[in-house]
């Protein structure tokens, strides 16, 4: 789709993303206009402006689209929703995490946002297909092979730094997949079995396949970024009062915009302090306490729920 508009102009791909990016944050002004610290949050993040508007990144486009498609769900608009949602599984897998959360619920399936998200998915695939033939899965395998990168904690232990070493272990990233399925699984699981909130599942899900999943680009995280802050909308109040979640997310993202930033400053980490060879360390840490954070927060929340 977007290699004959290239070729009227090589920027005209990348604007079509930022003005999507900006669509949505219209579409949110509409929702909500007066969350302004989110509006904010939104317009100036690092992550958008360096690898949205500087590198153009498609990330940004399935962002947009996920943001787009949730807005359209939280607004009761199921058929509008399955159509930005398959329009963004169709251009990335990622959304396939958040899908299932909003399709099923305990003893209930929610038929319209099914329907139209298969039927377009069809139709995608199928046009996929005709041009491609069964090259169109070797997305899924590239994802699937490609070398653990930067924010990864699987990209410390087989970089220059291996921890490993002394057991003779320079690479763990085939267990990547697998903590990444088995993670989903479980909340997927805890979602069906205890009724949980769909939204603070949805975040603790995709967190924890960003903390597994050995491709720790930057752009990866604006779809986490805008997830964090419709959870956030929806559970305003009971998360400002959870200071251990706040200070955790605040740190963890501080930490994801410093490096964003520091990421053209740096050449992309190029340079004596050798920060792609760290970074996938303290990263994972303070990801990893967001996510025990999230976790206990939902413990709590479906505590007072059922008292």
């Amino acid at each position: 789709f977007f290699s004959p508009i290239s070729t009227l102009g090589t920027k005209l791909p990348k604007l079509i993303f930022v003005l999507l990016y900006f669509i949505s944050i219209y579409k949110f002004m509409e929702y909500k206009r007066k969350e302004k610290l989110i509006i904010r949050i939104l317009l100036f993040n690092p992550l958008f402006w360096i690898f949205g508007v500087a590198y153009g990144s498609n990330d940004v486009l399935l962002a947009s689209l996920t943001f787009l498609a949730l807005l359209s769900y939280i607004n009761n608009n199921e058929r509008i929703s399955g159509v930005f949602f398959s329009i963004a599984a169709n251009l990335k897998f990622t959304p396939i995490i958040i899908l299932p959360f909003l399709i099923f619920k305990r003893n209930n399936i929610d038929l319209k946002l099914l329907r139209v998200v298969v039927m377009y998915t069809i139709v995608f695939l199928s046009i996929g297909y005709y041009f491609w033939d069964v090259k169109l899965m070797q997305g899924v395998l590239f994802n699937v092979q490609r070398d653990s990168s930067i924010f990864s904690i699987f990209r410390f232990i087989s970089g220059y730094l291996q921890p490993l070493k002394f057991a003779d272990i320079t690479s763990l990233d085939f267990l990547s997949i697998y903590f990444v399925i088995f993670s989903w699984i479980i909340c997927f699981v805890c979602y069906l079995k205890y009724n949980l909130d769909k939204y603070l599942i949805i975040l603790l899900a995709f967190s924890n396949v960003l903390l597994f999943y050995k491709s720790g680009h930057h752009q990866f995280y604006l779809v986490f970024l805008i997830i964090n802050l419709v959870v956030y909308i929806h559970h305003k109040k009971s998360m400002l009062q959870n200071k251990k979640l706040l200070y955790s997310a605040i740190l963890f993202w501080i930490w994801i915009f410093t490096f964003t930033v520091l990421y053209p400053l740096t050449g992309q980490y190029s340079g004596k302090y050798f920060i792609r060879e760290w970074v996938g360390l303290p990263t994972f840490i303070l990801h990893l306490i967001f996510n025990i954070q999230i976790f206990a927060h939902i413990k709590d929340t479906k505590a007072y729920n059922s008292s």
